[in-house]
């Protein structure tokens, strides 16, 4: 599930029952606004996967270093020379 998708779905209802209220229609409903609230959770989330991404990346990056050196030295021995 995408959580920008759902903050954006949060902000839309909010704002239809707000224009549903002005209108007249359900004046005793009470709606809390959880606008910034879901704002802050994807920004929460948003960062903790950059942080996970980080971190894949720094165990990924040597041993990609690892298996490229292996390739390099295995080349001249794959391809015969002319």
């Amino acid at each position: 599930m995408n959580p920008g998708l759902l903050a954006k779905a949060v902000g839309k209802l909010v704002r239809t029952v707000r224009r549903v209220q002005a209108a007249g229609g359900a004046p005793c409903t009470v709606v809390t606004d959880r606008r910034r609230a879901a704002a802050r959770r994807v920004r929460e989330i948003a960062s903790k996967l950059r942080i996970r991404g980080k971190l894949s990346r720094e165990e990924s990056t040597p041993m990609v270093h690892r298996v490229t050196e292996e390739l390099a030295g295995r080349s001249p021995r794959s391809f015969p020379s002319r």
